[in-house]
């Protein structure tokens, strides 16, 4: 009998210290498409989601920026609405800006911005305009986050009617919201250049925006997509720009963080074969913009995506991305990295995608998240639509609650779909080799990550097959060589272990 206590008494602990995580979704009346896009925990620990309804009570759908409040374990509690017939509301930021007496969000309307002080209630404390310089031209907002200075920086996208091109816009404000600057640059030659993350460097005060490029000659709106990194000055002055795709360019950098150790992360990722195939990555990176550690993470997929991610107290990051295997059936996945960007452990989270006959969704990407003082998380995210025909449901607000394991359900329940030790799985894989930049004039970095050797060689050949250099590089480890000892023209860049070819590459060498 005592042991049959001692086991009830066991249970009944992991139960309670082991709660896992919760999912909520949130329909409401007379709406027919939601879109959350930031989730907030309040001082009290209750949640504030803020996103985009449509109204279609008055025959007309405009979208209206709506908040709703709900208790620690999501369940609801109020909810408010802004806009009328008149206003529509376009783009919401999902920054995680807040103090004491309440938080700030940037909603765009088109021609212009606002950036809106909300108690924790809900409630509007101010509101700051941003207008368009011109008639018809739009100043869409992106990103929002303080300056050294405690005031703010925003970052987005200004669409200028008689500029016929877009053109990333970078915003200084003091801590009333109050406009001090904007800086609009555009680069020649590329009809679209969108900032979508900003923060600033506490020692030098630089700004750093992330964001995306489309090239000006691009046919198919996708191939010739590429990320790219603006360093500028404490006044919006550029410094010079950056970008770390590969050959094929590929997706924008959505966020970049600064890590504990002064450095900073960045994300996307590489288009591989095709318009919709494509592997994610995360680049860490210094002041001056070079490059500490590149990490791309191939699987047998073809649409991966990195969305977010932050940094744990002990280094580790914490990454939300897409992964799919034929473009149509997306999952959510939680994925933890040690502080060298190898994966540790990674999980489904969210709705089960095509699993299981309960939902109709079939895509779930994360808008936003943000870290919750239980040491978990607060995830915000949506439902594109890629096959209309799969859509039967309203679109609702989504919400998923992890716990500090990253599990968004009961912890025994979560545990089934944990993969550990991810790295001993991916035997097999095809060797991970990046080089850049390429074309390259005087110096070319070179990264190999292998999974079944950890050191090898990196092979220098001429298009006739003549080996001109080795060099020994060091699984994870980035290798630079001087480029100008070579004349200009096109050479192979081949990955060798123990006299076997792993992977190579094309260099092409120019004057």
């Amino acid at each position: 009998m005592r042991f049959i206590r001692i086991i009830f008494l066991i249970v009944m602990a992991f139960q309670t210290f082991a709660q896992g995580g919760w999912k909520k979704k949130y329909f409401f009346q007379n709406d027919s498409f939601s879109v959350a896009y930031n989730s907030i925990e309040t001082p009290t620990g209750d949640f504030i989601i803020v996103g985009l309804t449509s109204d279609t009570a008055d025959n007309y759908s405009p979208n209206r920026l709506t908040l709703i409040g709900t208790d620690h374990n999501g369940n609801l509690l109020w909810k408010k609405s802004y806009g009328d017939s008149t206003t529509r509301y376009a783009n919401i930021s999902n920054n995680n800006v807040f103090d004491n007496s309440g938080f700030y969000q940037t909603v765009s309307l088109g021609e212009i911005s606002l950036l809106i002080k909300f108690n924790y209630n809900g409630d509007t404390l101010w509101q700051k305009k941003y207008y368009a310089n011109y008639p018809s031209d739009y100043l869409t907002i992106m990103n929002l986050t303080r300056s050294v200075d405690g005031g703010f920086l925003m970052t987005g996208v200004y669409d200028g009617v008689f500029m016929l091109d877009e053109r990333c816009l970078v915003m200084k404000t003091d801590k009333f919201g109050n406009e001090l600057w904007r800086k609009i640059s555009g680069i020649v030659n590329v009809n679209s250049i969108i900032g979508h993350s900003i923060i600033q460097d506490s020692a030098t005060k630089t700004i750093i925006v992330t964001g995306s490029t489309f090239d000006i000659n691009n046919s198919c709106g996708w191939l010739n997509r590429y990320s790219y990194i603006r360093f500028m000055d404490s006044l919006g002055t550029l410094k010079f720009v950056t970008s770390y795709n590969k050959d094929n360019g590929g997706g924008p950098f959505n966020k970049v963080i600064q890590l504990k150790d002064g450095n900073f992360l960045t994300g996307g990722e590489n288009v591989t074969m095709g318009p919709i195939y494509t592997s994610p990555f995360l680049v860490k990176f210094d002041i001056q913009g070079n490059v500490i550690w590149f990490r791309e993470y191939r699987d047998t997929s073809e649409y991966n995506h990195i969305d977010h991610f932050y940094e744990l107290p002990n280094n580790d990051i914490v990454v939300t991305s897409l992964f799919d295997n034929n473009y149509y059936f997306r999952k959510l996945l939680y994925v933890r990295l040690n502080k060298d960007g190898w994966i540790k452990e990674k999980k489904y989270i969210g709705t089960p995608n095509f699993q299981d006959t309960l939902s109709n969704y079939n895509s779930e990407k994360a808008t936003s998240l943000h870290p919750t003082k239980d040491g978990g998380f607060i995830l915000t995210t949506s439902f594109p639509s890629i096959n209309v025909f799969w859509n039967t449901e309203n679109h609702p607000y989504s919400v998923i609650k992890l716990d500090a394991n990253g599990c968004d359900t009961a912890l025994s329940a979560c545990s089934q779909n944990l993969y550990v030790n991810i790295q001993e799985s991916n035997l097999g894989i095809e060797p991970d080799l990046s080089i850049y930049p390429n074309p390259s004039a005087e110096i070319l970095n070179i990264e190999a990550n292998i999974y079944f050797s950890n050191k090898f060689e990196i092979v220098i050949q001429d298009l006739q097959g003549k080996t001109l250099d080795r060099y020994n590089i060091h699984n994870g480890s980035k290798l630079s060589i001087n480029t100008s000892i070579y004349p200009p023209g096109l050479y192979i860049v081949q990955l060798e272990s123990e006299g076997k070819r792993l992977s190579s590459k094309k260099l092409s060498i120019y004057r």
